[in-house]
Formats: C-alpha cells, structure tokens, sequence
C-alpha cells in the first residue's frame, strides 16, 4: 500500500466512520496515547515524558497531513493544541497535587 493511501486508510476513512467534529478526535486521540504511553513506559502520570510523547505524535500527525496534503494546513496549530490541551492538564495536575503517599 502506498503512503498516501495508508494516510487516508487511518486518518480519512477511520475518522469518518466515527463521525466526530476534528476538534473532539484530536481530543480523543491525545487522551488515547496518554494512557497507552502511561501503560507501556510505566511512569506515573506525572511525567513530563508523557507529555512529550503525545507533543511528538500531534507533531508526527501533522507533518503526514503536510506529506499528504503537500501544504500546511490552516488548522494545523489548533489541532497540536487539541491533541495535548488534556493531556497537559492531566500531567500538570498530577505534578501540582502530592500523591496519597506524600500527603500522610
């Protein structure tokens, strides 16, 4: 299968079958590769690694949407600050609070 048609197999045709606005799948999406990065390096929630993680795939997203589509799209920034705006609170959250076992 060629790049571009694998792009549209995962992005295009996944994301409309879901029927969501864009916005709420970027959303989604930052949330899923939180938890799956969470679970497959074992750090607690929060680690900056995390963080790092879900910046580089909305940044690995959209250089495909630029591969793809051969421009830089005008959505381009709000969709990286959709993906991690979760995930951000999230580790922040996790950092500012103390954890049950720092508290007694």
């Amino acid at each position: 299968m060629s790049p571009s048609g694998l792009y549209a197999l995962i992005f295009n045709d996944w994301a409309g079958a879901l029927q969501l606005a864009p916005p709420i799948m970027h959303l989604h999406a930052g949330l899923a590769i939180l938890v799956v990065a969470r679970l497959v390096l074992g750090v607690p929630f929060r680690s900056f690694w995390l963080l790092g993680i879900v910046t580089l795939a909305a940044l690995a997203k959209e250089a495909a949407d630029f591969a793809y589509h051969g421009a830089v799209k005008p959505d381009s920034l709000s969709d990286i600050m959709y993906t991690i705006a979760w995930p951000a609170a999230i580790v922040i959250a996790a950092r500012v609070r103390p954890s049950v076992r720092e508290r007694r």
